[in-house]
Order: structure tokens, then sequence, then C-alpha cells
């Protein structure tokens, strides 16, 4: 694999009359110290796919197989973030046991899911 990811960089490089690795600038780390910070960004995340288009519901949310939220949530259906999604860090966040975590997790979701409804709830569809 070593060849062909350098020989499709050496290519894509001199395509486009760049240097570096091809995705050296892509990905961003941040710390988050700040519990409400963390909350949103857990929300932003997993309501992505909603406000992208690629589904129309929180209940189609848990089907998708490119979010981690169907894992998040128990949906053992769309367990595809078992392999590397850990679910009580983000949980906790939540509530003290799993089942009030999740209820309170999905009321916080809701408030921030885009449309009409949302004006009234109150919720974000960016991220602070």
């Amino acid at each position: 694999m070593r060849p062909v990811n350098s020989g499709y960089a050496q290519y894509y490089n001199k395509k486009y009359k760049r240097r570096g690795y091809l995705f050296q600038d892509r990905f961003k780390s941040t710390l988050c110290q700040d519990q409400d910070y963390a909350e949103e960004l857990i929300r932003y995340i997993h309501l992505n796919p909603l406000r992208a288009g690629k589904v129309k519901s929180l209940d189609q949310l848990k089907t998708f197989a490119w979010c981690g939220h169907g894992f998040l949530i128990g949906d053992v259906k769309n367990a595809y973030g078992e392999q590397f999604q850990n679910r009580e860090e983000p949980l906790r966040r939540f509530g003290e046991n799993e089942t009030d975590a999740i209820k309170a997790y999905l009321q916080y979701l809701a408030q921030g899911c885009p449309g009409e409804d949302n004006k009234k709830a109150g919720g974000l569809t960016q991220p602070v």
C-alpha cells in the first residue's frame, strides 16, 4: 500500500502544483475541557448527516451507517461504532446511568435539530 499511496501523492502534487503530504492539513485536534462545549460538539457531530440532508429525521439517523449515533443509543442494528467508538465517555455527560443518559442525550439532540420546531426549543445548529 505504501507505494500506491506515495505514488498517488506524487501524482496529485504534480498535477495541482503543491508539495508535502497529501492529507497533512485535513484534520484538526482540539483539547476540550469545558462540559457544555463537549456536549455541543457531540450534538454537532451526530447531527451532521441530518443537516447535510443524508437523513430526514432522528429516527433515520440511528440507522445511518456513517454516524455513531445509533451505537451511542444502543441500537444493535447499527453497531458500526462498536469497533472504535466509546459509549461510556459521551453518555456520562448526560446522566449517571445508561437509561437516563440516553434519554437526556436524545432530548439534547432533538433541541439541536434544524427546523421550525427547533426554533421554539432554542436549539443550536452550529457549534459555539
